[in-house]
């Protein structure tokens, strides 16, 4: 799995011994509304979705992350946002988030 492999030794964060979740839903209440990350890994997660479903995805995402130090970490369909142009930045601000812009081939980095 490139997460364990490459992607969160590359951010320094396999210390925080992080939980890697599979669902189909993108619901997170299962986990508790007191829960909140330091990373969210979206591994191929928006791969064959619609751009605004993905839109829809992050901003549930953005409820789960820690505040001003949680990241989420986005790989392959980046054209949701790379297609936006300027218009991605300032949708992303909206949510509360800055793009790092790509970390690796398709890929893309945000923090909150």
């Amino acid at each position: 799995m490139a997460a364990l492999r490459y992607e969160l030794p590359s951010q320094g964060l396999l210390h925080k011994r992080p939980l890697i979740v599979r669902g189909e839903d993108m619901e997170f209440s299962k986990f508790g509304s007191d829960v909140a990350y330091d990373l969210i890994y979206a591994s191929a997660v928006f791969l064959h979705m619609r751009a605004e479903l993905v839109w829809t995805g992050l901003e549930r995402l953005v409820a789960k992350l820690k505040p001003y130090k949680g990241r989420i970490f986005v790989s392959h369909n980046i054209k949701f946002c790379t297609r936006l142009g300027d218009k991605c930045i300032e949708r992303l601000a909206g949510l509360g988030l800055e793009s790092l812009g790509r970390q690796t081939h398709d890929s893309l980095l945000f923090n909150h």
